[in-house]
């Protein structure tokens, strides 16, 4: 009988105090923004993303957040959208499975801000190739020649490196969820059994404890 704890989806969904907490996130990096005379911000580290968004997956598609000084939006692929929208409070757009995703971002951004000339983009994502990174670059720069961009790898994790109250405990729950993982397996691994067998034993005891998926 699956429990209480199990059955709830509530828990993918960012709570009253993690909604604060983000809109906290978001004020310091519009502040950065500022510092540093951005109009708009093009994150596409997913931990950047998850930061301020509390938006995540597993998937491996196209995907950005855009961050301007009034505004935010999740864009994702349409197969996310729904999980996307599930998980955050943030607008989002997609592009479809027919569209380049490049192309499309490109559009929407011209169509959206058209008046942004400093853009960050994060040139150590391993989420966007080198190509498409030129290919963005290149596209919105044909859309309005007054663009400039600048490597703002950093500018997100800084804030991220000091943790709140808040964050720690959830480090600490998250060690938790690990640990049990492991003592199951040591408590249950017999010779002879399979890797995918124990990986099992592994992921059940963590998502008892509320862990919804492994990393690795």
């Amino acid at each position: 009988m699956m429990s209480k704890k199990d059955s709830s989806m509530d828990c993918l969904m960012p709570t009253e105090a993690e909604l604060d907490e983000m809109k906290d996130r978001l004020s310091k990096v519009r502040g950065a923004m500022e510092d540093r005379s951005l109009n708009l911000l093009i994150l596409t580290k997913m931990e950047d993303i998850f930061y301020l968004s509390h938006y995540q997956t597993v998937g491996g598609c196209t995907q950005c957040l855009l961050v301007t000084p009034q505004d935010i939006q999740i864009f994702t692929r349409e197969l996310e959208a729904t999980n996307a929208t599930f998980r955050s409070r943030v607008p989002v757009s997609f592009y479809n499975e027919a569209q380049d995703p490049i192309s499309t971002l490109v559009e929407y951004i011209s169509a959206h801000y058209p008046t942004v000339k400093n853009i960050g983009l994060q040139y150590s994502s391993d989420r966007l190739t080198y190509h498409q990174t030129l290919t963005l670059q290149t596209g919105l720069q044909t859309c309005n020649s007054d663009v400039n961009f600048k490597d703002i790898s950093d500018l997100v994790s800084r804030f991220r490196m000091i943790k709140t109250s808040a964050e720690v405990e959830k480090v600490r729950r998250a060690a938790r969820m690990v640990s049990a993982g492991i003592q199951a397996a040591v408590n249950q691994v017999e010779t002879g059994m399979m890797e995918t067998a124990l990986g099992g034993v592994i992921s059940n005891a963590m998502c008892r404890e509320g862990s919804e998926y492994t990393a690795y």
